[in-house]
């Protein structure tokens, strides 16, 4: 009397929609997720100079206008400490106080453990302060904006207000080696 087991079917489970809600599952994280941009700076660097012949010239102190970035992250503004916020005003007050512009020079001193955001903002000043000036000169003189102007109006836009920035990098290690 043994009694047959019957075999029971199970079930298969539906699996078409799983495919449809991992998809939907990626698109939303991949949109839902900062994506990393890389900060820099947008800089067109001279041509290189081949001729091998220095050229030295005489800069008077009154033309040189000293920015020191520290270890600590503040801006020292030719020996006096200033804040961030006025950074650009200072500039800008520098570049038109200058009788001659074309001698003038920004010299930029940063200490090597200083933090790259402090730096980016110190460079966003110094191009923000030079870009209000040229379109100054360039409402003054053509009667556009900076942003409306052609290639001939921006060069001599340019040329009126040109951006002369002096970088150096200080080190606070002593010695040789690490």
């Amino acid at each position: 009397m043994f009694l047959k087991k019957k075999k029971r079917d199970v079930q298969e489970l539906n699996m078409t929609s799983t495919g449809d809600i991992s998809f939907i599952l990626l698109i939303f994280f991949l949109v839902i997720t900062s994506m990393n941009t890389d900060k820099g700076l947008m800089r067109q660097l001279p041509p290189p100079d081949n001729s091998k012949e220095e050229r030295l010239s005489d800069i008077k102190r009154e033309n040189v206008m000293q920015i020191e970035l520290t270890s600590q992250n503040t801006i020292i503004v030719n020996g006096a400490p200033l804040a961030k916020n006025n950074l650009k005003d200072e500039i800008k007050r520098f570049v038109t106080g200058v009788k001659d512009r074309d001698k003038h020079i920004l010299m930029l001193s940063i200490a090597d453990d200083s933090q790259y955001d402090t730096y980016f903002f110190v460079q966003n000043e110094i191009t923000a302060a030079y870009n209000e000036l040229r379109d100054v000169y360039v409402r003054r003189t053509f009667g556009c904006e900076l942003t409306e102007c052609s290639a001939s109006q921006l060069e001599q836009a340019r040329k009126a207000y040109p951006q002369r920035v002096s970088e150096t990098y200080t080190s606070s290690r002593e010695g040789g080696g690490e």
